[in-house]
């Protein structure tokens, strides 16, 4: 489940980046596109210690990538070289848009680490029960050795008594 989560988010990040080229002009709402590629990358690393050492090693590898594109075109913008497309009479919606699927993603995200959050606390609980238990089985392992010892003793001496 988390690797569907993952390539989800990497098929997101990578429509998202369509929209910069290295050959065009940087869109208008370049800054919202970034902060919605933080926030993707910020849900894929919180899976990654879900996955699969292979899928882990894919995943950091294809955001490398990505991160390249973001940080040059980060350096286009403070160059000057990416001038601004002219603004888009649909830039205001999707700007709202964004903020909404942000929002919806912080939401997600929440509710994930309050569930991380429980299944610790059970994991915590499990642990000390199972402490307890072992507390109990070394304590009768003692006693049973305790009781075999002193068996063993009154065998060795009604051994001797018998034989006289």
């Amino acid at each position: 489940m988390a690797w569907q989560s993952v390539r989800s988010n990497l098929e997101e990040i990578s429509s998202l980046l369509l929209q910069i080229r290295e050959d065009k002009p940087l869109p208008t709402d370049i800054d919202s596109i970034i902060e919605e590629y933080n926030a993707l990358e910020g849900e894929i690393r919180i899976e990654l210690n879900s996955l699969t050492p292979q899928q882990k090693q894919d995943t950091i590898k294809e955001l490398q990538g990505y991160k390249k594109i973001i940080d040059d075109c980060q350096k286009r913008r403070l160059l000057g070289s990416g001038k601004s497309t002219s603004l888009n009479p649909d830039a205001d919606q999707r700007s709202v848009d964004q903020h909404q699927r942000n929002m919806e993603r912080l939401h997600k995200s929440r509710q994930q680490l309050h569930q991380a959050e429980l299944d610790s606390e059970q994991t915590v609980e499990n642990l000390d029960k199972q402490i307890e238990q072992m507390n109990r089985i070394n304590h009768n392992l003692q006693t049973n050795q305790q009781e075999l010892s002193t068996s063993t003793r009154l065998l060795n001496h009604m051994n001797k008594w018998w034989r006289g």
